[in-house]
């Protein structure tokens, strides 16, 4: 009796699928919770360290990312960027995230030491480079602005999945709220202890799976897609096979910059999966029969447009016209999540229009705090 309780009887394929996904899709948040609960015991372990004056990702390689304000970071100044490797601290060899921090933890701000690198075109060089404290503008721009964002669509996925669990369009909502959740709050993370960097690299190409299916079927299911249920998976099928590429070249030490390529792949695939989603909104506002699919869309598209689109430009830019990350474009992100948790639930729940309006609100009003406050210090870090 008990199990029959906890584990419903499917009569029919349908079910059995629904279920397959409902519980895929609550083993995936609770993945991103993981992240979210490890990720800042990380990032402080990380910052009571001393820095090195750039980003080192997980094969070792330094990365394009550059201080989001203040003063410029040591390595940058002196020219190092994306092609160059580093291998030694102290003449001490430093193969992974976790040598590199022991090595560090034995010095303070200000002591100097020097860095063994192998240059783009093969050269070694002994760099003499002065430890600093991780600024306080750059933690914020790095850290707590998509941590704190990502944890929006952490709790917009959670909330959605409560109540839309066993709907297609409710799941795929759930899907692509946890992936940017997971691609936010393990952004730093990927940029210095490279703990999460496989679930990084998964969850990227699964932000376009899930808006992919999202597009096809909200607010409303199209007749093409009733009669061909398999298309749901279609993205799904695209991200995996996508991982399945990026997997084998994330710890190639012959080839240390291969997954940058495999990355601009997903980056491609999602940014794409964007532009579908929104073409889908137009398509479902000008098509839908209902008024108020119509009317979700409209909203949707309004919504999707401001927050994601600017990502998704770049996201295609940074492989086109090789443009740099900024921290800052992710500000609009927050919009997306409020406009959607509005939109999926407003129609189900109508006592719930108030409070999610406030929601809405509440969440704007605190991405222009976070705003204000990071433009503040970095305004401050200028003047000391």
């Amino acid at each position: 009796m008990l199990e029959s309780r906890v584990i419903p009887k499917l009569k029919n394929r349908g079910e059995m699928l629904g279920f397959l996904s409902t519980s895929l899709v609550f083993v995936y948040l609770l993945l991103a919770l993981g992240v979210y609960f490890y990720a800042p015991l990380q990032a402080l372990r990380w910052m009571d360290t001393p820095f090195v004056g750039a980003f080192v990702e997980h094969t070792m390689m330094f990365n394009d990312i550059h201080a989001a304000g203040g003063d410029a970071w040591v390595l940058k100044t002196q020219g190092f960027g994306l092609g160059d490797q580093l291998l030694q601290i102290d003449g001490q060899p430093v193969p992974d995230a976790a040598a590199m921090q022991r090595v560090l933890s034995q010095h303070k701000p200000g002591d100097e030491v020097f860095l063994g690198v192998r240059t783009s075109d093969g050269q070694l060089q002994a760099v003499l480079v002065t430890l600093q404290t991780f600024p306080l503008a750059d933690r914020i721009a790095f850290f707590y602005l998509p941590y704190f964002l990502g944890l929006v669509y952490l709790i917009s996925g959670l909330w959605v999945f409560l109540v839309r669990r066993y709907s297609v369009d409710g799941r795929a909502f759930s899907v692509t709220a946890a992936s940017i959740a997971i691609f936010l709050g393990g952004l730093f993370d990927l940029y210095t202890t490279h703990t999460f960097t496989v679930l990084w690299s998964a969850a990227v190409p699964t932000i376009g799976a899930g808006l992919l299916t999202l597009g096809l079927y909200f607010p409303a299911e199209t007749l093409w897609v009733r009669h061909r249920p398999w298309v749901r998976w279609l993205g799904y099928v695209v991200a995996a096979l996508l991982f399945l590429n990026t997997y084998p070249t994330l710890f190639n030490a012959a080839r240390p910059l291969l997954y940058v390529q495999a990355w601009q792949a997903s980056y491609v695939f999602s940014g794409l999966c964007v532009l579908f989603f929104l073409l889908m909104m137009v398509y479902q506002r000008n098509g839908a029969e209902s008024p108020i699919a119509r009317e979700q869309a409209r909203l949707s598209l309004l919504g999707a447009t401001v927050a994601l689109l600017p990502l998704a430009a770049w996201g295609i830019g940074a492989v086109i016209f090789n443009w740099r990350f900024s921290p800052y474009l992710l500000l609009l992100l927050a919009i997306f999540p409020a406009s959607m948790v509005y939109n999926i639930l407003r129609y189900r729940f109508f006592s719930l229009d108030v409070v999610l309006s406030r929601v809405a609100l509440y969440t704007l009003l605190s991405v222009l705090a976070v705003a204000g406050y990071a433009l503040l210090v970095s305004g401050l870090s200028l003047i000391v």
